[in-house]
């Protein structure tokens, strides 16, 4: 398999009531290392993971290009989230891959899910 890129789901009124527990609009992510989704950065994105039976998310860092002459070494962040459970934040600029410029996340498990709404007002 490979990653899949996907879209952000648009709300236009967080006080509408979108109900993101029993939504339609979640993405089930692939196991294993580049297997899960990337999406492009954007700080109004609100994230969440979702896993059935418990995962391991990794938010993948990237080296950037031309600073291979340092020797320095961007770690991955993992987010453990608990079977049945939700773990939801906005993304900062430090999550972004450096060497593509989108924010890519993988999955330990075959049943975790994400999803990405960007919340407007109006």
């Amino acid at each position: 398999m490979t990653r899949v890129v996907i879209d952000n789901l648009v709300v236009q009124q967080f006080a509408s009531g979108y109900d993101e527990t029993n939504s339609a609009d979640y993405q089930t992510l692939g196991s294993g290392p580049d297997n899960g989704v990337e999406f492009a950065f954007n700080s109004q994105h609100r994230i969440t993971l979702k896993a059935t039976t418990g995962a391991a998310f990794t938010v993948k860092s990237g080296q950037p290009a031309g600073i291979t002459q340092v020797p320095l070494s961007l770690g991955d962040l993992t987010i453990n989230v608990g079977a049945g459970e939700r773990f939801f934040f906005f993304p900062t600029s430090k999550l972004i891959d450096l060497s593509t410029g989108r924010v890519r996340i993988d999955s330990d498990q075959a049943d975790s899910e994400i999803l990405i709404v960007n919340f407007k007002g109006g």
